[in-house]
């Protein structure tokens, strides 16, 4: 896996978080209707088990697959991840301190006119003040 080009390796991450994702709308969405009688309680215990032990599968295999990513490898996915949330969120045209304090770690001064901004995803972003 080592060898696989950072493209595929961030487009399987995707795939599995994903899937992981769609189980667990597929179990709320038996939980409601087990609510609503529409189904019985063992068929969805069998379901709910299945979709968790999928869930699981996917988990290990994502987990393996963030193994091997390197330090290039992890900059070019945090990169695309930073991207992915900004093409799926509405440009921000006011200071939102909670968005702040979950996307920056650390700001360093590099001098008297520049500045970092050290991100969670591990990008740093330099900036002149």
């Amino acid at each position: 896996m080592r060898n696989q080009p950072a493209n595929h390796k961030y487009k399987r991450i995707k795939e599995l978080e994903s899937a992981i994702l769609s189980n667990t709308e597929k179990r709320d969405t038996l939980m409601t209707m087990l609510s609503q009688d529409l189904i019985e309680p063992k068929e969805m215990m069998t379901k709910t088990t299945k979709l968790i032990d999928q869930s699981n599968q996917y988990r290990q295999k994502l987990s393996k697959l963030r193994s091997t990513i390197g330090k290039n490898d992890s900059l070019i996915i945090a990169t695309r991840e930073l991207l992915n949330y900004v093409d799926n969120h509405p440009i921000q045209t006011e200071f939102n301190p909670r968005l702040f304090e979950e996307t920056v770690e650390k700001i360093t001064i590099e001098d008297n006119s520049h500045l970092v901004f050290h991100l969670f995803c591990g990008l740093n972003l330099p900036e002149r003040i």
